[in-house]
């Protein structure tokens, strides 16, 4: 059972805008890649028996019969890492408030590659100052 599940990612991006008439919106397509690690906790639940039951192993003479025995004692949870590649692809738009100050707005899809492969979408915005 997976309890938890953390991806730090580091990108870089390539920002392509695309040019229209509108002097005030600015659309762009981005593009890139980067590393990812990953790093997952699985809890672990072990088999048990019991003795009573019919058709499995009986119990060690000596022992409680209303006792369950553990067949895999080990740890309770298991924590397992790995780096993977991740690839960034999206678009959005700047809009100009002024000559120099734009509202950004943006859609990306990050899309991690490696024996689970996860994808995992981003709304993001900001703003931006151009020289």
């Amino acid at each position: 059972l997976e309890r938890d599940t953390r991806a730090t990612m580091f990108t870089t991006n390539v920002r392509l805008e695309i040019p229209t008439l509108s002097a005030r919106v600015l659309p762009y397509v981005v593009g890139g890649g980067g590393v990812a690690s990953v790093r997952s906790e699985f809890e672990v639940n072990y088999l048990a028996i019991d003795g009573r039951m019919p058709g499995l192993p009986s119990i060690r003479p000596g022992m409680d019969p209303g006792r369950a025995l553990s067949i895999l004692p080990g740890p309770p949870f298991i924590e397992n890492s790995r780096t993977s590649m991740v690839l960034t692809l999206g678009g959005g738009a700047s809009f100009l408030l002024s000559d120099h100050v734009s509202l950004d707005a943006d859609l990306r899809v990050l899309s991690l590659l490696g024996t689970r492969d996860r994808t995992i979408g981003r709304f993001g915005g900001g703003v931006s100052y151009r020289f």
